[in-house]
């Protein structure tokens, strides 16, 4: 590992010092230092704009030169973004790889579908009372805002029964359906029974109307954070002011 850091920077500084070489290249044909500047930025990018150059390559050593140099750099700057970009990807790989072994290790959690700032919270209030929790996400760029919460998760998508079989459903002690929506609940509810029928579902609920719905839908409980918020505040005036 550290002698390919050490390619890369050394990579890195070669780049460096062949834009400088050309840029002094070009500023010696006479042109003027914004116009050298942007000519070698945009050359050493393989863009082609010769009209900022009052001449044509052909016409001035210098300028011929420099151009050399920032097609040798363009092939460096390459290497090194595509080294960086596998290096990425490994590693995003290799994080989730982690996080699916340590999901396939626990038991008696609880499955929150889907991620949302609903859901983060909860999951973040789990893990102050030592709870587990999983969260299935919609992307690998969800799964890593998790990981960087220190949250298990998993990638999926929550009308699948795949997604809750990802997340331990077989072993989890109950899924909580977070979304705004009462229709997208009763889809998680019936997701997350087929995956595993026995699983107690708690369902948040967004109208009054959709209680008896979600109910039918197989959810054991559900929960109005507005209500519950509303008492919570109630509470905190009536003992305040008594």
């Amino acid at each position: 590992m550290a002698i390919a850091l050490g390619r890369m920077r050394m990579l890195f500084y070669s780049i460096i010092l062949l834009f400088v070489a050309a840029l002094l290249l070009t500023l010696a044909s006479g042109v003027k230092f914004y116009i050298a500047l942007v000519w070698n930025i945009l050359s050493m990018l393989n863009v082609s704009y010769p009209l900022l150059l009052p001449f044509s390559l052909g016409e001035n050593a210098y300028v011929l030169s420099a151009d050399i140099l920032d097609t040798i750099a363009f092939a460096l700057l390459t290497v090194v973004l595509a080294t960086l970009f596998f290096n990425f990807i490994k590693k995003v790989n290799i994080r989730s790889r982690i996080i699916d072994a340590k999901v396939a290790k626990i038991g008696g959690h609880v499955i929150l579908a889907p991620y949302n700032r609903f859901s983060l919270y909860l999951a973040q209030e789990m893990k102050k009372e030592r709870m587990d929790a999983v969260v299935v996400v919609a992307s690998e760029r969800d799964r890593m805002e998790m990981h960087r919460h220190s949250i298990l998760s998993v990638v999926g998508d929550i009308k699948s029964v795949d997604a809750f079989i990802d997340a331990g459903a077989e072993r989890a002690k109950r899924v909580v359906a977070c979304s705004d929506s009462d229709i997208e609940n009763a889809l998680i509810t019936i997701t997350a029974k087929t995956a595993n029928p026995s699983i107690e579902v708690v369902s948040r609920v967004s109208s009054e109307d959709d209680i008896s719905k979600i109910g039918s839908a197989g959810a054991l409980r559900m929960v109005m954070p507005e209500i519950t918020v509303g008492a919570e505040i109630g509470d905190v005036l009536a003992k305040r002011f008594q």
